[in-house]
């Protein structure tokens, strides 16, 4: 196998096991000089940077989806924390609503005492 193929080769290698590339790398691997790459195989040198850039986005696509499933998790998070706060906020509204109520119908219920009261004392003072 010449050079050039045994280039080709371990870059195929590091593409395939999706390991992460540079030229220096590949010459090492190969046991040869970074240079040589540099001043002989341009094209490969070129190939090593296309799958160096492609290694590159498709790490950063792999950080945004972490992110963003992160990111989902925590509004999940959120949202169901959001729900129970907002339930036990209506159970404590409903709750005080209730004993607001009720202080109402004893309100009403002394006015209505009082009321009928000074009813009789009407009639009782009519009656005289």
């Amino acid at each position: 196998m010449n050079t050039r193929e045994q280039l080709l080769s371990c870059v195929r290698e590091f593409e395939k096991k999706n390991t992460p590339i540079t030229i220096k790398k590949v010459a090492d691997k190969c046991r040869i000089s970074h240079s040589l790459i540099y001043n002989r195989h341009p094209d490969i040198k070129e190939i090593i940077n296309n799958i160096k850039q492609k290694q590159k986005e498709q790490a950063l696509i792999e950080k945004q989806k972490y992110q963003t499933e992160k990111l989902i998790k925590r509004n999940e998070s959120l949202e169901r924390k959001l729900s129970e706060t907002k339930s036990k906020d209506d159970k404590e509204t409903v709750s005080m609503l209730i004993a607001h109520i009720q202080e109402l119908y004893s309100m009403y219920d002394l006015l209505l005492e009082e009321r009928n009261v000074f009813a009789q004392r009407i009639l009782d003072f009519e009656g005289k």
